[in-house]
């Protein structure tokens, strides 16, 4: 690299993706090669074809010296990318914790959204990350904030049914029933995946029952009924959730269930859905 930069290569020539010579050492978490084109005056912000530093490049990798290094030369920390997201939320995405904890220290933003508005917390807690889960909210995460959707971390963990990551949000003090726009509950998502787990962990921790969603104004019984979640539906109806309670359709679970068996491959979860539902007062 030297020697094609003594013979005049532009230092700051950029390939088709806008890319520079700095963007891909970053990439590939090589770190002389990084110092040697700072040395040459490489510019360190600059950006490739979709917005993103070098930082955003060797955070996304986690490649923790190359990230140290371009701090050290100026590398701006909270830069947006073409998603709106910063190094912390493309490192987020990926759980990797040791690059967390640096941008961190150097000052990142730790409640940056995209333009999804997901913040850092929303991505680590949908992919079930509780190591970085932990240092995001010891950086002071807003635990309660929520994407354009009204999602908070809550619900995405509960969607995937990540545990864990469940129990962390609760012990931070999430609202376990927040409903964002859609009026549709961490417990609702849980529920709506046949994540019994998930599930069985917010109603232990008050998620109430029988919230009623936007929309169809469906409750979380409503979702299992509709797809057929036999071991799901009889948690909900266990933990006193209303059998005959109507959406905003005026359909009650049981009408539900017919629904979705009409539509389903194999009606034999339905049936048992069914019969649960009848068997606890449904009509």
């Amino acid at each position: 690299m030297q020697s094609l930069l003594k013979a005049g290569a532009k230092v700051n020539a950029k390939d088709k993706t806008g890319r520079t010579a700095l963007h891909w050492a970053a990439s590939e978490g090589q770190v002389a090669a990084i110092r040697t084109l700072l040395e040459a005056e490489v510019n360190v912000h600059a950006l490739d074809e979709i917005g993103r530093t070098a930082l955003h490049w060797a955070a996304f990798k986690g490649h923790v010296a190359a990230i140290q290094v371009l701090l050290e030369a100026g590398a701006n920390v909270n830069a947006l990318g073409e998603n709106g997201g910063t190094a912390l939320l493309w490192v987020a995405s990926e759980g990797h914790v040791a690059a967390i904890r640096v941008l961190l220290k150097a000052g990142a933003n730790v409640n940056a959204e995209d333009k999804t508005g997901r913040t850092a917390l929303h991505w680590v807690a949908s992919e079930g990350q509780v190591a970085a889960m932990q240092a995001l909210l010891k950086a002071g995460a807003n635990v309660n904030a929520e994407d354009r959707t009204g999602r908070t971390a809550l619900h995405w963990a509960a969607f995937k049914g990540h545990v864990a990551a469940i129990q962390i949000l609760l012990e931070a003090g999430v609202n376990v029933n927040a409903g964002g726009e859609t009026g549709r509950t961490a417990l609702h998502w849980a529920a709506s995946e046949g994540q019994v787990a998930a599930t069985r962990v917010l109603l232990e921790s008050g998620a109430d029952v029988n919230v009623l969603g936007r929309g169809n104004g469906g409750t979380a019984l409503h979702g299992e009924a509709l797809r057929g979640h036999v071991i799901a539906t009889q948690t909900l109806l266990k933990a006193g959730a209303n059998v005959n309670v109507l959406d905003k359709t005026g359909r009650t679970a049981l009408e539900v269930a017919r629904v979705g068996m009409d539509r389903a491959k194999s009606v034999r979860p339905f049936l048992e859905v069914i019969e649960l539902l009848k068997a606890h007062g449904g009509l």
